[in-house]
């Protein structure tokens, strides 16, 4: 588990299928706008779970269960990409979401990254996705490019086609979350 500021990370079990289901039933408009493989993803739960937990096996992923008071509201994840580096994703249910809780569950996920030996995290977001700009930057990335993406990749009608690169690197000023019960 990853403690933070009010929030605690735990890997997804098996008996999270109910609180997955509302999670998806209360977000379907906005993930389908800006998270389409999140709907995709959460339409099979028992086969999602079944994922999330080989690839933390195996070490390709980190799936967290992003928890406040006791109750699943979201998840944060972690991908290893090059030496030392990872990429930090988040979702939190659409009646939760404004409130901090995905920037304070980033901030416990970098805390735990940087124990872990990564010295660089990387966000990346649709520019028109505003919310997913201000969590990066609430959680001290630093927003370093904007690209226009292949136009005949598909996407939403939410998305710009324009994707932003937002960077932490150990050592910046960014503000810290307290350190991880265990390793992500």
């Amino acid at each position: 588990m990853i403690f933070g500021a009010g929030v605690v990370l735990r890997t997804w079990r098996r008996g999270d299928g109910p609180a997955l289901e509302l999670i998806l039933e209360r977000s379907r408009q906005a993930f389908g706008d800006w998270l389409p493989g999140a709907t995709k993803d959460l339409a099979d739960i028992p086969a999602f779970l079944q994922h999330v937990e080989a690839a933390f096996a195996d070490g390709t992923g980190f799936f967290y269960a992003l928890e406040e008071g006791g109750e699943a509201l979201g998840q944060c994840s972690l991908h290893h990409r090059a030496f030392r580096t990872g990429e930090i994703g988040y979702w939190v249910r659409t009646d939760r979401a404004g409130d901090g809780i995905a920037s304070r569950a980033v901030n416990a996920l970098v805390a735990a990254a940087y124990g872990e030996g990564l010295r660089e995290l990387v966000i990346h977001c649709d520019e028109g996705n505003v919310r997913s700009a201000h969590v990066a930057a609430n959680a001290g990335f630093i927003h370093v490019r904007t690209v226009q993406l292949d136009p005949t990749l598909p996407r939403t009608r939410a998305q710009t086609g324009r994707e932003m690169t937002w960077v932490r690197r150990l050592g910046s000023d960014a503000p810290r979350a307290p350190t991880a019960a265990s390793s992500p």
